[in-house]
């Protein structure tokens, strides 16, 4: 798999800084675009690649950090996809796919046989229209929503597009969460938003969710605030001892950055509902 997506000729045209359609409409840089300049990808604007090499500055290793999370990522989608046979994901905030799930779905044949398919949303309108040109497949799409401040209207943009999928409102998704950390502003707000998700989709579902790369060298505290998120959004950890080892950690190369053990990670699954009771209950 290569380390970005085909750049067909529409989306080369849309990126280009001074003739693309967004052109004037980029004026302060996302965090999912800036991931994509860490990870070498190309769908990024000035104002991410200037926030990128910021933050090169402060730590020159953050790129090996980054790549450590979206590698988890993409081993925590085959897990969930041989395992537990999602019909849909739905990939919160990290953008553009460059080394995504639907790719890693794709390139293999009895994966690919299976059907998941991935919705990609995203808060940035920019980010969305870079996403829907490099979603235009039939293995994924691309919807504009904000996970964080607007989940509900989030999912039923989710739930309206053309992908295909049988008892759509009752069976089990996977939630990937890797960079909706990066969007919230602190981990009081990713518990809160990590609650919202749980209400919305179907008991049983599964979530894979990592801290912010920037906080990794913060070590186990990073990892114990991840862990309370997530239980405190009631979501149930995956006991480690049944996961496999390069699903369980993300573990960093000490040689690419001394400093850093691993970059907080977890897979949670939505415990069942409450009988009597609907999943979708009222936002807080």
């Amino acid at each position: 798999m290569g380390t970005s997506h085909r750049r067909t000729p529409r989306l080369v045209a849309a990126l280009a800084p001074d003739t693309g359609p967004f052109h004037g409409l980029v004026s302060s840089p996302d965090p999912a675009r800036v991931e994509e300049y860490l990870l070498g990808g190309g769908h990024s604007f000035g104002v991410d690649r200037t926030r990128a090499r910021r933050l090169l500055d402060e730590d020159p290793h953050l790129s090996h950090l980054v790549w450590v999370r979206r590698r988890w990522l993409l081993r925590a989608t085959r897990y969930l996809a041989v395992h537990h046979a999602p019909r849909l994901m739905v990939d919160l905030s990290t953008g553009v796919p460059t080394l995504a799930p639907h790719q890693e779905l794709a390139a293999d044949e009895e994966l690919a046989a299976q059907g998941t398919h991935v919705v990609y949303v995203n808060a940035d309108p920019v980010t969305h229209g870079v996403a829907r040109l490099t979603c235009e497949s039939l293995w994924c799409e691309a919807v504009l929503g904000d996970p964080c401040m607007a989940p509900d209207a989030a999912w039923d943009a989710v739930m309206a597009t053309r992908l295909p999928r049988a008892g759509r409102d009752e069976e089990p998704v996977a939630v990937l969460a890797t960079g909706l950390a990066d969007h919230a502003d602190d981990m009081a707000e990713l518990e809160r938003v990590l609650a919202r998700w749980r209400n919305l989709v179907p008991p049983g579902s599964h979530l894979a969710v990592a801290h912010r790369y920037t906080d990794a060298h913060r070590g186990r505290d990073a990892a114990r605030d991840l862990h309370t998120a997530v239980t405190g959004a009631g979501w149930a950890p995956v006991p480690a001892e049944s996961l496999p080892g390069d699903v369980r950690r993300a573990v960093c190369d000490p040689s690419s950055h001394p400093t850093v053990g691993e970059v907080p990670v977890c897979l949670a699954v939505s415990p069942p509902a409450v009988e009597g009771g609907g999943q979708r209950a009222a936002a807080p």
